[in-house]
């Protein structure tokens, strides 16, 4: 059974996880935390709780400083 105490929402880390597919090969977090990691835990256990988070499409604009 798990503890949903802490489980409030989908958090940007979380949602990264889910769509990954909880894949830790090349994942940031797990690179980061290694073998501690316990995002895929928590990424089941809020989709028990809330359901599947909705992909949000954000476009993100990167102005690059010419080169003069």
């Amino acid at each position: 059974m798990f503890r949903d105490v802490s489980l409030r929402r989908w958090t940007p880390s979380a949602r990264d996880c889910y769509f990954r597919g909880c894949v830790c090969s090349g994942c940031p977090i797990f690179e980061i935390i290694g073998n501690q990691c316990r995002m895929k835990r928590t990424v089941l256990n809020l989709v028990r709780k809330f359901g599947k988070p909705e992909r949000r499409n954000l476009s993100l604009v990167i102005e690059e400083e010419s080169e003069e």
